[in-house]
């Protein structure tokens, strides 16, 4: 018995040394890598062709030219109608290529670009998305090759497309773009039960006082809230508005904070917000930190 003992204990000890020298000299295991995503500005329209920006999951991509591929691909899907939203260009638009110069972004397409339903919706939708790149404020749209001037439906010259175009575009005539800056408002809006902030983009005057800006600005956003007082002093825009759109905590609802914060944001020179009531500051979010129409695919 004491020798069959001390066999097994010398082939456990055999067995023990082999898987060792095994995994010691194997090659490691390489951990497969975490698909990467990150959140991206795809626009769609409603059933009452307002145009809606969607903050979506998307894989991440090594360079721009196949992001806008991905990004051109996305917002022809209609993975999204459940949610109330749908595609704004034909399911036969194709990127054929993708080019930057200087803070120039210039995306060739195929002729499918000429035959959305609504060109001034495609200009826009386009312009909002892919101007939204780290050192890029101008659009450049060409067809096979060829440079574009207008769309047969639009007014709006494709020659120089920025920022500045904005979603929804409420008047885009060129006796009153003379002395007015482009400000975008946002409001809220249920569709199919889900909420969504949307963008009307429209102009006031540029000479106008800073409170009269500001005062037109938020009669869009909610008609109840009250300025008593703006003012603008080193980007910093501190308004004052009257208590009687305050819950009964003495906080503003968090929507309508987001909605002010939002649109006010989109004035010339102004970084930051400061709301005040009943001479308090109260707590706001930077924009930065304000999450908005985020659907998850």
């Amino acid at each position: 018995m004491k020798k069959v003992y001390i066999i097994l204990m010398a082939v456990s000890i055999l067995f023990v040394t082999y898987v060792a020298y095994r995994y010691l000299n194997s090659d490691p295991v390489e951990p497969e890598p975490e698909e990467s995503y990150y959140l991206s500005t795809i626009v769609y329209k409603d059933t009452d062709d307002q145009l809606i920006p969607i903050s979506l999951n998307l894989y991440s991509e090594t360079d721009i030219e196949s992001e806008v591929r991905n990004r051109v691909d996305t917002m022809k899907s209609e993975d999204l109608t459940r949610y109330g939203l749908y595609p704004v260009v034909n399911s036969e638009l194709q990127v054929q290529g993708v080019e930057t110069s200087g803070n120039q972004l210039i995306v060739d397409f195929n002729d499918a670009l000429f035959n959305n339903v609504n060109d001034l919706d495609t200009i826009e939708a386009l312009t909002y998305m892919l101007t939204d790149y780290e050192g890029i404020d101008q659009l450049i749209l060409t067809v096979n090759g060829d440079s574009i001037s207008t769309f047969k439906n639009s007014l709006i010259p494709v020659s120089n497309l920025t920022p500045s175009l904005g979603l929804n575009n409420f008047e885009y005539a060129a006796d009153y773009i003379h002395e007015t800056i482009p400000v975008t408002i946002f409001s809220q809006k249920i569709i199919d039960q889900y909420v969504y902030y949307v963008p009307l983009t429209l102009r006031i005057s540029e000479k106008a006082a800073i409170f009269d800006q500001v005062n037109t600005i938020l009669s869009y956003v909610n008609n109840e809230v009250i300025l008593s007082d703006a003012q603008l002093n080193n980007n910093l825009l501190s308004i004052t508005i009257e208590p009687n759109v305050l819950l009964g905590n003495e906080r503003l609802d968090q929507t309508l904070e987001d909605l002010i914060i939002l649109s006010l944001i989109t004035l010339p020179e102004v970084n930051e917000i400061e709301i005040v009531v009943n001479a308090e500051s109260i707590e706001t979010k930077n924009v930065s930190e304000i999450q908005y129409n985020y659907v998850k695919l």
